[in-house]
């Protein structure tokens, strides 16, 4: 692409083209890079101000590194003379836009859905695709779990991957001849601009609790809130759980006809169209535990337990009925969708051994009083928490164990930097009526549970759900629960289911 349709004239900011620069508007750009080390001739650096360094002090690194081409908020130091530089009023959201461009729009030739929410994002965001993809729709999925589309299957850093990154995949997505695009939209991914400038074709609500508050995520509630209702303003349509308090406030800005709404068995806030989950009852096969309901008329079948997981079939539902997807053909889909890290049940020998990502209190006293309905002996939760958040998420995560589990077993989960003693201390400080014991090392914590859980106990393992990886010294060290569970059941019991 050359240098003139990246930057049309006057589209972005001032341009301060130094002396001596030997770039003109036919110069070839190849890369665009917000890291100083991916920086070369022909590239483009968009200086960022990020949370952990500013990008604007780099540009001399970048230079050095053969870039002459900087997007920039304010005055920087450029080592020599042939330089262009561009004064834009916010870096962020001319990244987003510059990506796009560069790779060619690809997102305008797709069709985006969006989801959001404080729980549910990852479950909507696989019954969505699972469902669109088994119907002969070609549809990528973007989020907690991962990058897919097609044979292509990789990891991604968040939940929401950066401008450049998701500009990147759309246009691979297109190559491939993908159709939809069922994406995981965080909180974070819209305070940051990594969606700026994108169309979604439907957006979806969940639900919102407390929750990403402190220094590195939102500052306050009010902030977190705004950040997700903004998703709404740039959709087609808009699909609602009204079951939520906050259901109205997310569309407060948005045209009652661009929005639909569902909910289970709940009168509240209820506007047409609206889809609603009816007769629902739980059941337990096999060692699996799920619900059914009826919607429409349809009897439908998850295997998955939980009102929360009834919500999010339904949210899913929605969007995919309002593609043009019958109800039956959408129960014939949804029936067979298991979703990695969610709600993953092992049974061996009368005990079953749950794997979820519950890691915060919210999630943890959901999950915990779901499973309580499928448990005959004692509820056990082996749990941690986090590195670099906020402690009221160690303080409610044992309280909620204290309160609803019948043994804990505490240990690590990504401690990061942080010590794992201190992150444990934090937690048990608040468990002050059930048993305990703390375990560091989250493998023999494993090993633990297998060993000591009995016919008739359910034991939760939480908080590592689909990941396969410890964040321990800002290093990613490989680790799998599954694995570890797996072996040591195979010990102990056999066969495993």
């Amino acid at each position: 692409m050359k240098l003139t349709e990246l930057f049309p004239e006057n589209e972005f900011g001032e341009i301060f083209n130094f002396a001596g620069s030997e770039l003109s508007g036919e110069t070839e750009i190849k890369t665009i890079t917000s890291d100083s080390r991916k920086a070369g001739r022909n590239s483009v650096f968009v200086c960022i101000n990020g949370s952990e360094a500013d990008g604007h002090e780099y540009v001399p690194n970048a230079y050095k590194l053969g870039c002459r081409i900087f997007v920039c908020e304010h005055a920087v130091t450029v080592p020599g003379e042939s330089a262009l530089v561009i004064a834009v009023p916010d870096t962020r959201k001319t990244l987003a836009l510059l990506s796009e461009r560069f790779y060619g729009n690809p997102a305008e030739k797709l069709k985006l859905i969006g989801i959001t929410g404080t729980k549910g994002k990852s479950t909507v965001a696989e019954f969505v695709y699972r469902i669109l993809n088994d119907s002969g729709r070609k549809a990528g999925i973007i989020g907690t779990c991962g990058i897919r589309f097609g044979a292509e299957e990789r990891t991604t850093g968040n939940t929401t991957p950066d401008a450049l990154e998701l500009a990147s995949v759309f246009a691979e997505m297109c190559s491939a001849g993908m159709e939809y695009v069922v994406m995981e939209v965080s909180s974070q991914a819209c305070l940051l601009d990594r969606i700026y400038g994108l169309h979604f074709d439907r957006a979806v609500f969940t639900n919102l609790y407390y929750d990403h508050i402190g220094p590195s995520e939102h500052p306050d509630f009010e902030n977190y809130k705004e950040c997700k209702k903004s998703l709404f303003k740039s959709a087609d349509v808009s699909i609602i759980n009204s079951d939520d308090h906050y259901a109205h406030e997310m569309i407060s800005e948005i045209a009652p006809e661009k929005c639909l709404f569902f909910g289970c068995d709940s009168e509240a806030g209820r506007k047409a169209p609206y889809y609603l989950a009816e007769n629902i009852t739980r059941w337990n096969k096999d060692g699996v535990y799920g619900m059914s309901f009826d919607c429409s008329g349809v009897r439908f079948y998850i295997r998955m337990p939980g009102i929360i997981n009834v919500s999010n079939a339904m949210a899913a539902i929605s969007v995919c009925e309002s593609l043009g997807l019958s109800f039956s053909d959408i129960s014939e889909k949804l029936r067979n969708v298991t979703v990695r890290g969610r709600f993953e049940t092992y049974e061996s020998g009368g005990r079953t051994f749950v794997i979820d990502y519950a890691h915060n209190g919210t999630s943890l006293e959901s999950a915990l009083k779901i499973l309580r309905a499928y448990t005959s002996g004692r509820l056990i939760v082996l749990f941690g928490s986090v590195g670099g958040r906020t402690q009221m998420r160690r303080s409610e995560m044992g309280e909620v164990a204290d309160r609803l589990a019948d043994f804990c077993i505490v240990t690590s989960d990504n401690p990061d930097t942080e010590s794992p003693e201190d992150i444990i201390n934090d937690i048990v400080l608040n468990i002050k009526h059930c048993p305990y014991i703390r375990i560091q090392d989250r493998a023999d914590a494993i090993r633990y549970a297998v060993e000591n859980a009995k016919r008739g106990d359910v034991v939760l393992l939480a908080g590592k759900g689909h990941e396969e990886y410890q964040l321990i010294n800002g290093k990613k060290i490989s680790f799998s629960e599954r694995d570890i569970l797996e072996k040591a059941l195979e010990e102990m019991y056999s066969p495993v289911s």
